[in-house]
């Protein structure tokens, strides 16, 4: 989730009324617009204009920092382990915000330590089976790289990084990497 609860926003008596009014209306068009808008990457780099076209409508206000909602969604890219957001991730790397940052870190560790874990299930499988297919190694070849990557990418980002909790973060995915 990139914002707020549905537990709570359900559970919460402020809501009660608009919730029970929502529940007969029709599709809102401007949702229905900008639900394709919304994405994890575009949340991520929040490219300039897009906080006002596409979810201040739509987050009423709640946040007005965007750097939260960048943040959110480096947590949300993190917990899905699909390596399609690393070229993403690394981008914001260089985010001049520190929270941020440290969040892309923490993702990128996610996305890395998962797939190494899921990479040495696939091996031991094989060597038992003693199967191995093409496509598979092509696979496997291609997230080792990609694991590879994110280990550059982290260890480059070390060598410049000057805030003193993005180094921390730094540290413990890098060692978790080992």
């Amino acid at each position: 989730r990139i914002h707020g609860c549905d537990a709570c926003q359900e559970a919460c008596p402020r809501n009660q009324k608009i919730l029970a009014a929502n529940a007969s209306r029709p599709h809102d068009a401007l949702l229905d617009l900008l639900s394709h808008e919304l994405t994890l990457e575009q949340l991520l780099h929040m490219p300039e204009g897009y906080n006002e076209r596409c979810v201040r409508p739509v987050m009423y206000n709640y946040i007005r920092d965007t750097r939260f909602f960048q943040r959110n969604a480096a947590v949300a890219i993190g917990n899905t382990h699909d390596l399609r957001y690393l070229p993403h991730l690394a981008e914001e790397l260089d985010n001049p915000d520190a929270t941020v940052r440290a969040h892309v870190v923490w993702a990128l560790g996610e996305l890395a330590g998962v797939q190494e874990t899921v990479d040495s299930q696939k091996t031991s499988q094989a060597a038992e089976a003693q199967q191995t297919e093409v496509a598979g190694q092509a696979t496997q070849t291609a997230e080792a790289n990609q694991i590879t990557e994110i280990r550059t990418l982290l260890k480059q980002r070390e060598a410049i990084e000057e805030d003193g909790e993005v180094k921390e973060e730094l540290r413990l995915v890098l060692d978790s990497l080992v």
